[in-house]
This record gives C-alpha cells, structure tokens and sequence, in this order.
C-alpha cells in the first residue's frame, strides 16, 4: 500500500471523480458517514473542486485501488483546518492518512475540526485517539416537495446592496466560525433573501442551489436579536422553500442545525429528521 499526496496548484491533477466516486460511496453507510459531502459521486466531486481553502488529499492505494481517503482544507485567517474523513477501512489507514497531511497544513491553522454521522464510530474513535474534544450536536432536516401544498405562499425580496453593511454584521455575527463569512458568501454571490421593516434588515436566508444535481439547500438562516419571536425564521424558511421549488428538478430541501431552538422552528415549517451528526475539535 502506499499513500500519496494531491493539493490545490501541485504539479499532479486532483482526480475529483474518483475521489468522488469513492467517497459517496463510503458516504452512503451512516457508519462511514462524513458531513462535509454528500452520497452522489458526481456531487461530492463538485464540492471538493468547489472547497473555498487551501487543501491537501492523501489517498491511500493498493495497486490502482483507491482504499483510504482525508481531505484537509484549511483557512489560516480563522486558524482551522476541517477533515473530509477519513474514509479507511482501519484505524491504522486513518491514522496513516492523518499523519500524511498534518504537515502540510500550516501551524496557522492549527485548530482541526471533524463533522460525522452519530452512526460513525469509527471517526468517533478516531477522534478520540488524536485529542480532538466532542464538539456539539448536529442536525440534518429534510423537506420534501409533496408538502409544500402545506404553506402559506410566502415571498421576500433579494438582499440588496444597501442592505450589505446590515447583512455582513449579521451573519459574521451569527456565523463566527464559518468557512463562508459574509466577504466570501457575498463574493459566491449565492440567492440570498431578506425580510425587511423598511431600511432595517430582520433576517435573511441563503440558498444553495445546484439544479446539474438537484441539491437545493438552505446554506445560511440568520434572524437579528431585535426580531427574534416574531415569525422572521418561520418566513425564511417557507420563503426559502417556496423559491427552490418554482424549480420542478429540486424534490427535497436540506437545512442543518445545532440549535434546538431552530430545529423545532423547521419542524413545525415541515422539515424532518434526516441525520444526527457529531462535530470535534482539537484544542
């Protein structure tokens, strides 16, 4: 076996559809279940060619046969670097693949984050050997096309360039620790709509929308503190689900959450349980 290394501007091409290919597949059994990327190959090759830091794969084979997996993406800036595995079929292979990219990732980004699914115990222990402390619970909520027929019709306009400055605050503030602050998400320039009371924003929704995969996803949901337990989130998120499905190839929305104040909110929209997940960290 051998393992070898593949990064953003080295001098070999990051094989996106296999590394794809082998992680959906992986991806597909809540055992082996990793948050970042999803179960269609050709959707997860899309995220890894679409990751926002610098990155680095290592990839273990026998022969030509992909058998172990770990993406480490990373953003100097907030000092964090997330684990895309590792996928293996050992603790030793995962351990091996740690060991492989740590030191490519810069000291500046010293602080390791990993996302699994509850059923992952392998991560988990993995997680567990390296020093990495249990971070909060995860949800992943669904909703499906059939039960829009249940919601109000419910339309907001897109966020505006007045309203940046309002938007930026809010979401750096709400977000603090996310891969897409407000410059970046502004820069992606995703479908992004705000519920207003004249010039004063009171929440906004963003949308990940990706109709070659029929991936629709509410990607960021943020309600101001002055607004709160008024209705706001409830209308983000039926104007959000409204929006996506004037597209006939979207069936389902997803939402992830760790507040349980906000998972009860989707839920009562209509949203349903899909994944219970786990996130670490080291320290």
């Amino acid at each position: 076996m051998r393992i070898s290394l593949v990064r953003r501007g080295g001098s070999a091409p990051v094989p996106f559809d296999e590394f794809g290919r082998y992680a959906a597949a992986c991806n597909a059994d809540p055992s082996q279940h990793i948050g970042y990327v999803g179960v269609e190959s050709d959707e997860v090759a899309a995220d890894f060619e679409e990751l926002e830091g610098d990155y680095v794969f290592a990839a273990a084979r026998v022969g030509a046969q992909l058998c172990g997996l770990l993406c480490a993406e990373w953003d100097p800036a907030i000092g964090r670097t997330w684990l895309h595995g590792p996928w293996a079929g050992t603790p030793e292979l995962m351990d091996q693949l740690y060991d492989a990219v740590r030191p490519v990732v810069p000291a500046e980004a010293a602080e390791h984050e990993l996302f699994c699914d509850a059923a992952n115990s392998a991560v988990i222990a993995f997680a567990q050997r390296h020093g990495f402390s249990r971070g909060g619970e995860h949800v992943i909520l669904r909703f499906s096309r059939e039960r829009l027929g249940d919601l109000a019709p419910v339309t907001l306009p897109p966020l505006t360039p007045d309203l940046f400055g309002q938007f930026a605050a809010l979401h750096d503030r709400t977000f603090p620790d996310t891969d897409a602050p407000s410059a970046v998400l502004l820069g992606r320039k995703p479908p992004i709509f705000a519920e207003v009371d004249g010039d004063t924003l009171l929440g906004y929704v963003a949308l990940k929308l990706r109709p070659e995969f029929a991936d629709a996803q509410i990607e960021f949901i943020a309600v101001a503190e002055s607004a709160r337990g008024q209705g706001v989130g409830a209308r983000l998120a039926t104007a959000a689900l409204h929006e996506a499905f004037t597209d006939h190839r979207y069936r389902v929305m997803d939402i992830g959450t760790s507040n349980p104040v906000a998972q009860r909110l989707y839920e009562k929209v209509g949203f349903v349980l899909r994944r219970s997940m786990r996130s670490f960290r080291t320290t």
